[in-house]
């Protein structure tokens, strides 16, 4: 639909003995457009990374070697001026410990 969005992907290193595997699945509302003040979108994920399976993640706060769950939201203040908070909660995948991220993002548009 035009405001519901789904977005998945998975990948498998098949030489690896342990942490061989990473996938993401992703649902957003909406979207926050730079032009339009006043435009928002917001998204629930979960993200598990295993460190053998992927190089680099690029998710801003779910990083290599974890797994749990991600929110997140984006907030256009003026034309040209977009916000980003983002929040993930899970675990470190190697040692099972707790893991707990904030990101926050202000983008200027020129």
């Amino acid at each position: 639909t035009p405001n519901i969005a789904l977005a998945g992907a998975y990948a498998q290193n098949a030489e690896a003995q342990n942490y061989k595997k990473a996938g993401s699945v992703e649902l957003d509302y909406k979207g926050a457009k730079a032009a339009n003040k006043g435009t928002f979108g917001i998204y629930a994920a979960y993200r598990h990374l295993g460190q053998y399976a992927v190089i680099h993640p690029t998710y801003d706060v779910a990083k290599l070697d974890t797994k749990g769950w991600e929110i997140g939201t984006q907030y256009t203040f003026a034309p040209n001026l977009l916000g980003t908070v983002r929040y993930f909660h899970g675990k470190q995948i190697s040692t099972d410990k707790d893991l707990s991220l904030v990101f926050g993002q202000l983008n200027f548009y020129f």
